[in-house]
This record gives structure tokens, sequence and C-alpha cells, in this order.
């Protein structure tokens, strides 16, 4: 149960990996993230491959959690690796909400941006209009 169970966590560990490359040749900005201590770390996240890298972690998650009982030493590595693995959820969880969040801040810099634009072409218009009037006035009154 326990190789089975290894089997299982690499095969989700590549196709976090493999989700991971689909994004970084989605979006310019996602890169790969380097591996620490045999656990997949994220840097940036695809919004595409978004659905099926939380799948993956979750399915990782619920095989970290079974108990093999027969031997007490399959508990014990079994528990090492569910604390491993839950310290790597904690961290994936983290950088999702990092990512999530620096999205936030720049769809709202863009919207601030969008408005200091607007509100820019609007002054210089207004200004361009009484430049305009300004410049009558006064050809106006050197005709007289």
């Amino acid at each position: 149960m326990v190789a089975n169970m290894e089997k299982a966590t690499h095969r989700l560990r590549l196709l976090l990996l493999i989700s991971k490359m689909s994004a970084s040749n989605c979006f310019q900005s996602a890169r790969c993230a380097s591996s620490q201590s045999a656990g997949i770390r994220l840097k940036s996240i695809s919004l595409n491959a978004k659905t099926l890298q939380q799948t993956a972690i979750l399915a990782i998650l619920s095989l970290s959690q079974l108990k093999p009982i027969w031997s007490i030493t399959a508990l014990y590595t079994s528990r090492r690796r569910r604390e491993s693995m839950q310290r790597e959820l904690r961290h994936l969880k983290g950088l999702l909400r990092k990512e999530t969040s620096s999205q936030l801040n720049k769809q709202k810099e863009i919207k601030r941006k969008r408005q200091l634009v607007r509100l820019q072409s609007k002054y210089a218009l207004k200004r361009a209009k009484l430049i305009r009037a300004l410049s009558l006035k006064i050809s106006q009154q050197r005709r007289s």
C-alpha cells in the first residue's frame, strides 16, 4: 500500500509539474519553480492550470492522510510524509493567496491608471478649449 501511495503521489506531483509547465507556456510571467526536499514549490500560478493544480494538491493531501496500520515504521514514515506534505500544502496555499492578491493589486493599479488617463484627457480638452477661446478673443481685440 505504501508503494502504491508513493506511486500515486509521484504521479500527482508530475501532474502538478505538467500543469505548472503549461502555465508557463500560457503566460510569459509564469516560471517553473525549483524542486526542494522532493516537494514542488510554486512561484507563479496560471489561471488556466489553477483548477488542475488545486485538484492535484487536494489529492496529494488526501493520499498523505492515509495511514497504513500494519507496521509502526510505516506509520512513522507515513506521518513524516504527511507532515511534510501538509507543510508543502500550507506553502502552496500561501503562494496561491499571494498570487491572487497580487493579481487584484495589478487590476486595481490598471483601474487607477485608466482613471488618471481619463482625467488627464478631460482636463487637456478643457485646457485646449480655453486656449482656443482666449486666442480668439485676443485676435478679435487686435482686429478692433
